[in-house]
C-alpha cells in the first residue's frame, strides 16, 4: 500500500511554491528607505573619490558603506543588480539556516526555511538588503560554525566566530551581542567538555571568549583604518559622540523623549516584537515538544537553546538604540521563526502522555502562516498587473525626471529631506 505524503510534507511544498515565485519577483522591486541612501553614497565614494562622513552625511556604520561598495563593484549600482544581490544574499542565508537547522531535523530545517524566506519577503523592497538583515547571515554562520565543535580545533572556531560578529559590528555594533551565547555554544559542545568539572568549563568559555573578541577586532580595526585613511576619522568621531547620542533620543516619529518619557516607550517598544507575537504560539509549542517532553536529546537539544538565547536577546536588542522600526526585529524573526519551526518536531507527545496527530504540527504552522504572513505588496502589484508600483509613490522618479533635464555639468544637489520627503 502506497503510504500517504506527510501532512507538513504538504504544506511545506505549497510555501515552497510559493516562496520560489516571491523570490524570483523580487529581482524587479528596486530599492526604498535607507538601501538607495547608502548605495548613493556608495557611488560617490567610489566613482567621484568623496571621502566618507567627511563629505558624505549619514550616520551609518562604516561596514554597511563597504556592503554596498562591495555590490557596485562587482554588480555595479542599478537597482537590478541590487535585486540580483538581494535574491543571492537570501539564498546563502536560507542555505545556511537550512545546514544549521538540519542537526535537528530535515522537515524542521525545511520549514524554518521557508518561514524565514517568506518572512522576510513579506515586507517587500522596504525591507530589501537593510543592515539588519544583512548583518543575520554571518551570524547564522557562526551559529553554525559552532555547531560543528565535535570535530575539533574549538579555539580556532572562536576567533572565526568573533571576525564574523567583528562583521556584524561594523554594520551595527549592538548586533554582536550574541557573540558570548555562540561562544558558551560553542564550548558546551565540544567533546572534551562532556564530563569536564565546572571550573574546568569556565576557564574553557573564558579562553574561547577571549580569542573570539580577538577575532572580533580584526574586521573592526580594518574598517576604521579604512576609514582614517581615507580622511574621515575626524568626521566618523564627530558622528558617534555628538550627532548619534541625538538622535537614539528620538521616537520612531523624530519627536525628541524626555527622561521620563523614554523607559515607558522603550518597554512599549519591546512588548510589541515587532508584529511577531503569533510565532510565540509554535515556538512555544515546539519548545514544549522538544525540551520539556524530551523529543530532542544531545546537539539537537543544545541547539535549541541557543535559538532561544539568541531569540530573547534580539528581542531587546531594538531597545538599545530605542527604534522599532521592522527592519529591527530582523535578527529576532530570524530565530523566532526557526523555533516556530520545531512545532513540527516528532515525536510529539502531548501533555497526557499521548503523541499527537501526524497532522497536528502542520495545522497549527499552517494556521499561523495563514495569518501572520502574506505576498509583498511589489508582488501583488506584479501578479495583478505585471508592473511594480513606483518607489515613495513616484516621487523619486519625478525628481530624477526634473534632473536630468535641467542639471548642467558640474552642477550640484542638495537633498533636503532623506525619509519619505
Amino acid at each position: 500500500m502506497k503510504r500517504r505524503p506527510h501532512p507538513a510534507a504538504i504544506l511545506l511544498a505549497v510555501l515552497s511554491a510559493a516562496l520560489a515565485v516571491e523570490a524570483i519577483l523580487s529581482v524587479w522591486w528596486g530599492m526604498e528607505l535607507d538601501s538607495p541612501d547608502l548605495s548613493y553614497l556608495a557611488l560617490m565614494i567610489d566613482r567621484f573619490g568623496r571621502v566618507p562622513y567627511a563629505q558624505t552625511f549619514d550616520p551609518s556604520a562604516p561596514g554597511s558603506l563597504l556592503f554596498h561598495l562591495a555590490i557596485g563593484k562587482s554588480v555595479g549600482y542599478g537597482e537590478i543588480a541590487f535585486g540580483i544581490v538581494n535574491l543571492l544574499w537570501l539564498g546563502a542565508l536560507l542555505w545556511l539556516t537550512w545546514r544549521l537547522m538540519s542537526v535537528i531535523g530535515r522537515r524542521v530545517a525545511w520549514a524554518a526555511c521557508v518561514l524565514v524566506g517568506l518572512g522576510y519577503l513579506q515586507h517587500g523592497r522596504d525591507m530589501s538588503l537593510q543592515r539588519d538583515y544583512v548583518a543575520v547571515l554571518p551570524i547564522v554562520a557562526a551559529c553554525l560554525l559552532a555547531s560543528r565543535a565535535e570535530r575539533g580545533h574549538t579555539l580556532r572556531r572562536a576567533v572565526a566566530i568573533g571576525i564574523l560578529f567583528g562583521v556584524v559590528a561594523t554594520i551595527k555594533p549592538q548586533l554582536a551581542l550574541g557573540l558570548p551565547f555562540v561562544v558558551v555554544y560553542l564550548v558546551s559542545g565540544a567533546e572534551e567538555m562532556h564530563g569536564a568539572e565546572r571550573g574546568q568549563r569556565s576557564r574553557s568559555a573564558a579562553k574561547h571568549l577571549a580569542s573570539a573578541l580577538f577575532g572580533a577586532a580584526l574586521p573592526v580595526a580594518m574598517v576604521l583604518v579604512w576609514v582614517a585613511a581615507l580622511g574621515g576619522w575626524r568626521a566618523f568621531t564627530q558622528y558617534f559622540t555628538e550627532y548619534l547620542p541625538l538622535y537614539l533620543n528620538l521616537d520612531g516619529d523624530h519627536h525628541a523623549l524626555t527622561s521620563g518619557e523614554r523607559p515607558l516607550y522603550l518597554l512599549t517598544g519591546v512588548i510589541t516584537l515587532g508584529g511577531l507575537w503569533l510565532w510565540v504560539l509554535p515556538a512555544a509549542l515546539g519548545l514544549y515538544a522538544g525540551l520539556a517532553r524530551g523529543a530532542l536529546q544531545g546537539p539537537a537539544r543544545r541547539l535549541t537553546w541557543l535559538l532561544v538565547g539568541l531569540a530573547g536577546v534580539y528581542a531587546v536588542y531594538p531597545a538599545l538604540s530605542g527604534q522599532f522600526f521592522d527592519y529591527h526585529w530582523m535578527p529576532f524573526q530570524q530565530f523566532a521563526l526557526c523555533l516556530a519551526a520545531l512545532v513540527l518536531v516528532e515525536p510529539f507527545v502531548l501533555s497526557t502522555g499521548e503523541r499527537a496527530p501526524r497532522w497536528f504540527g502542520a495545522a497549527v504552522l499552517g494556521a499561523i502562516a495563514v495569518l501572520a504572513l502574506r505576498p509583498a505588496p511589489e508582488a501583488i502589484d506584479q501578479l495583478r498587473d505585471r508592473h511594480v508600483a513606483p518607489a515613495e509613490e513616484g516621487r523619486a522618479d519625478q525628481i530624477a525626471a526634473f534632473l536630468r533635464t535641467h542639471l548642467q555639468p558640474g552642477d550640484s544637489v542638495q537633498p533636503l529631506d532623506w525619509v519619505n520627503g
